[in-house]
């Protein structure tokens, strides 16, 4: 599986540099480690190095953020490639991202995936945390938002918010939308039913969260959580509040109160994981190897 981490870089340059210890380091601690993890029963992981944007360009577009997220994608296509090349070999392949990552992983999947006819061997998509908008994905053949636990050749996206989340920090879509134009509807396929509509999962579907504090490997907590999809949103209501250290408390509080943009792929941990699998499963089904 190809996976594509959130951003880790916090310069003030448009763009984070190939190579820089720093945040390498951020970005296996902090989201390789935790997120591309929720995969490893399933399949062999590919997380490449690209020069990740500046957040700023996410939330707040400009000529110079729109040419950093081109650079980032220039890197993770030519990744990719690389990767259908040397390392899946013909074999069906999961795309993944979080936040910028799944930002990226859209255009891998128009730019090559759709473009170059490989939409058979997707198996999914786990795009969460993006700004994809149901619009986006209409516009693109072959491709649609998964409707069933099993569905394979979909994509999967979340954006978790509390059920009194109002405004905050937030991801812009890209490209942009031309400016009075009215507010996009994002991609929610809700993660306790794998469906994409307004129907509640009840937290008794909820398989686990997992949070990663320290060293100390984590406990799932299942049913930590219900989810129910709302105006784009996945609406979670917490069982009890998430363990967060000091820095991840001050990324909450420029986030928004309600705004689980850092933790909504930790709160489906388990369920992703078990997702994932069962997704594998059904498509080998269908397309036994040779």
């Amino acid at each position: 599986m190809y996976y594509l981490p959130p951003t880790s870089y916090v310069g003030r340059a448009r763009s984070g540099a190939l190579g820089d210890a720093t945040i390498d380091d951020a970005t296996d601690r902090g989201a390789t480690r935790i997120q591309a993890s929720a995969f490893r029963g399933c399949c062999s992981i590919h997380a490449p190095r690209y020069r990740q944007a500046n957040l700023t360009a996410f939330t707040h577009p400009s000529e110079d953020g729109a040419r950093a997220i081109a650079l980032a994608g220039d890197d993770v296509v030519a990744a990719f490639r690389h990767y259908l090349e040397h390392d899946a070999r013909g074999r069906p392949f999961i795309i993944a991202g979080h936040s910028q990552g799944s930002v990226l992983a859209m255009r891998v999947l128009t730019d090559v995936v759709v473009r170059e006819g490989l939409q058979e061997r997707l198996i999914a998509a786990y795009l969460i945390g993006s700004s994809l908008t149901e619009a986006t994905l209409d516009a693109i053949p072959g491709l649609a938002a998964c409707e069933t636990a099993t569905q394979t050749g979909c994509i999967i996206g979340w954006n978790a918010r509390s059920a009194d989340y109002s405004h905050g920090l937030d991801l812009v879509e890209f490209p942009p939308p031309p400016p009075g134009a009215a507010p996009p509807t994002r991609l929610c396929v809700n993660p306790l039913t794998w469906r994409h509509d307004d129907q509640p999962g009840d937290p008794a579907l909820h398989r686990g969260a997992v949070f990663f504090a320290g060293d100390a490997p984590p406990s799932p907590l299942p049913r930590f959580t219900g989810a129910r999809c709302r105006q784009g949103h996945l609406i979670v209501e917490l069982a009890s509040p998430v363990p967060r250290d000091f820095m991840s408390k001050l990324l909450d509080h420029a986030l928004g109160a309600g705004n689980y943009h850092p933790i909504e792929f930790g709160l489906f941990f388990v369920d992703m994981r078990d997702n994932a699998a069962e997704r594998v499963d059904a498509y080998l089904a269908q397309s036994p190897p040779d």
